[in-house]
């Protein structure tokens, strides 16, 4: 993590993010009424230790990049999610129980997080981490995108998440007034064998903080 420049996109504005347009709340508002999640693009980290992402692009079709640059417009923090299944399968069909505030969780086993046993570390040091893994849920802008895109951020990349968001905060900074640049490293797993991806986050170059959107995304998220 670091808010370091980096090398940035040409020109940083409304022309290559949509999403500063002075009427993009409104636009958002009003185009994501009517459609749901499922239709939503949304971006994956890969697993295995992959270190390129695929980037949802027209009729299909996915670009397959080492990083991409984006206007986050909302992060969703604090998220649980227990899919009663082997994660590598997860992506098959619904949780089994899913918590959008850390506190409690809808389905089964349901109920407080914090005593729920799918929710607690092994006593053993090195043990299993819990079958309830926590995360957060990122709506980000693409260049030339005026809708959002959703990347789930899995518990092993919520340190980096939250370290950049600390360190762009102590600068007076939101979130969604800065291009990050979202990048794949490949970490060895601690317990059992393998490797996995973690999610860096990088500062590109400042952007006006698009008004209105956070609350446009918030109003989306809380109907689903």
């Amino acid at each position: 993590m670091s808010t370091k420049k980096t090398e940035a996109v040409a020109v940083i504005d409304e022309t290559s993010y949509p999403v500063l347009r002075e009427d993009a709340a409104e636009f958002l508002t009003e185009m994501l009424a009517p459609i749901g999640m499922a239709e939503i693009p949304k971006m994956k980290v890969p697993s295995g230790g992959g270190s390129a992402w695929e980037v949802p692009g027209l009729g299909g079709e996915a670009d397959v990049s080492k990083s991409v640059d984006v206007v986050i417009g909302l992060l969703l923090a604090k998220q649980r999610t227990y899919w009663g299944r082997d994660f590598e399968d997860s992506e098959g069909g619904p949780a089994a129980c899913r918590s959008s505030d850390g506190v409690t969780g809808i389905g089964s086993p349901g109920g407080e997080c914090k005593v729920c046993p799918k929710a607690q570390w092994a006593e053993e040091k090195g043990g299993p981490p819990p079958e309830c893994s926590e995360g957060a849920t990122a709506f980000f802008f693409l260049p030339g995108a005026a809708l959002p895109t959703v990347l789930r951020i899995p518990q092993q990349s919520l340190q980096a998440m939250k370290a950049y968001c600390f360190e762009l905060a102590s600068q007076r900074v939101l979130y969604s007034q800065v291009v990050t640049r979202l990048g794949l490293t490949k970490e060895p797993r601690k317990t059992g064998s393998g490797d996995f991806s973690k999610v860096t986050f990088n500062f590109v170059a400042h952007v006006p903080a698009p008004a209105g959107v956070k609350k446009a995304l918030e109003a989306f998220a809380l109907s689903l």
